[in-house]
């Protein structure tokens, strides 16, 4: 369960470290650099991909292939077993169909939660999805993401998961970010580098107040002033190897990235769009 890094400015390459049971088996270093095209700012969801296009290195639409926008490189994720719903389904088949190595495979998405927009499987199911799909891509070259979680900070799932004989380690945790303060993004950063100690993608961000209860962000100078202090913690953080500005459910209409037929960024997709450009 060993992961070394060698760090070449914003260059890194990675070599990883099958599981097997009882023993380890090095597998060939791959060449893909953790920070993709040399930028981590990305986009999940491609409504406003076109409009961020220059100033961000990847994208991904919960998918085993991206498409529509060539542009920028579409990152491969298989999102369940395919029992949540025809959309689903979809998803898996088309992995099944899947014939290259992706640069990077992210893998399963919110199996801890229930409901519609997450994969919603026991450890046991995603071990089996694991070892059947990601694994083989991991030793043909593909840089694995672990699953990423719904619950933050909640080792219910994830660290049961990493306990099981899978035969390929992740080579960087995947994780989801929805707070309102940098202080619980840092808390959510910390956490899963202490536990795991691999590079960290933020597959998707969003503000939100998660305690008590889950509640979007609602007013425009909050939503720009997170969205300014995140992209700054993002980028300076030697963990965070990227991140991704979600266009998922669930949040304020006004934290949308663009208007509604994706023809103009709205305020808060132009608030993100100034935020990257001093990086990238």
């Amino acid at each position: 369960m060993v992961c070394l890094l060698k760090y070449t400015g914003a260059a890194l390459a990675v070599a990883s470290t099958a599981i097997a049971s009882p023993a380890t088996v090095q597998v060939e270093a791959r060449k893909a650099p953790l920070i993709p095209n040399g930028k981590k700012a990305g986009s999940a969801g491609g409504r406003a991909v076109h409009h961020w296009k220059d100033h961000i290195g990847w994208w991904y639409d919960w998918t085993p292939k991206p498409s529509g926008h060539d542009e920028v490189m579409g990152v491969s994720m298989l999102w369940g077993d395919g029992h949540q719903g025809k959309t689903d389904s979809d998803r898996l088949h088309a992995f099944q169909k899947l014939r290259d190595t992706p640069q990077y495979l992210l893998g399963l998405n919110e199996p801890d939660c229930h409901g519609k927009d997450s994969a919603d499987l026991r450890v046991a199911q995603g071990v089996s999805l694991w070892n059947q799909y990601i694994a083989p891509k991991g030793r043909a070259g593909s840089l694995l993401g672990s699953p990423a979680m719904c619950k933050q900070k909640d080792e219910g799932w994830l660290a049961k998961f990493r306990d099981q004989a899978l035969d390929a380690d992740w080579d960087f945790t995947a994780i989801h970010v929805y707070k309102d303060s940098m202080q619980g993004v840092q808390e959510d950063i910390d956490h899963y580098w202490n536990k795991y100690r691999k590079p960290i993608w933020v597959t998707e961000f969003a503000c939100v107040s998660d305690h008590p209860q889950w509640a979007p962000c609602q007013d425009q100078g909050k939503i720009n002033t997170f969205i300014r202090d995140v992209v700054d913690l993002f980028e300076r953080n030697e963990h965070v190897m990227a991140y991704a500005y979600t266009d998922g459910g669930g949040l304020a209409p006004n934290w949308l990235p663009t208007n509604n037929d994706g023809s103009q960024l709205s305020e808060s997709g132009r608030t993100y769009l100034n935020a990257i450009k001093k990086y990238n």
